[in-house]
């Protein structure tokens, strides 16, 4: 039996930089292609750009060379397992009320099918919709975020800032002027 080699899957290691993509958010646009995922998490009543967490697999491909006399001096790759990429923006989008999905067709439909064999209530509650897109940059996934997601009221939002700025409690900014 030949099998291609080019499409096996390794096991891979999943890395996360930027955002915490352990709170929870009132929005979320997830951009997905299979180098990974890009997370702009939005929040309050007016969806203000809150974060950006980026989802990367560790190795693009493994490459092997074949050690069987008949197919000496070949050689092939193997692809990364987007099982953990898939897993992690599962628990993304758990946390965030709504998400707006982006990416290409193929990317997308992975991961919505994942999406819905692993967690089907979540496809159905969370899920406001998916877009193709190509490579946008985080403002630009804010805007087609606020676009696309309905803005949660005041009474429904996660949190609630004031036009993106952070507030800081009333001892810190004591503390901030009596610096000066």
């Amino acid at each position: 039996m030949f099998v291609r080699m080019s499409l096996k899957l390794a096991s891979t290691v999943l890395r996360t930089e930027g955002a915490s993509v352990l709170h929870r958010h009132d929005a979320a646009v997830v951009s997905v292609n299979h180098r990974g995922a890009r997370v702009v998490f939005l929040d309050g009543p007016d969806l203000v750009l809150d974060g950006v967490a980026v989802l990367a697999l560790g190795e693009r491909h493994n490459r092997f060379r074949l050690r069987d006399r008949s197919e000496t001096g070949r050689f092939g790759k193997v692809h990364p397992a987007p099982k953990p990429l898939y897993d992690a923006l599962v628990n993304v989008i758990g946390r965030c009320t709504r998400v707006l999905v982006v990416g290409s067709d193929l990317a997308k439909g992975e991961l919505m099918l994942h999406l819905s064999r692993k967690r089907p209530d979540l496809a159905a509650q969370h899920v406001v919709g998916t877009a193709r897109a190509g490579r946008l940059t985080d403002a630009q996934l804010a805007a087609l975020g606020r676009a696309r997601i309905p803005a949660p009221t005041r009474a429904e939002s996660v949190r609630r800032t004031v036009h993106g700025a952070i507030r800081r409690p009333a001892v810190a900014r004591i503390a901030w002027h009596g610096a000066r």
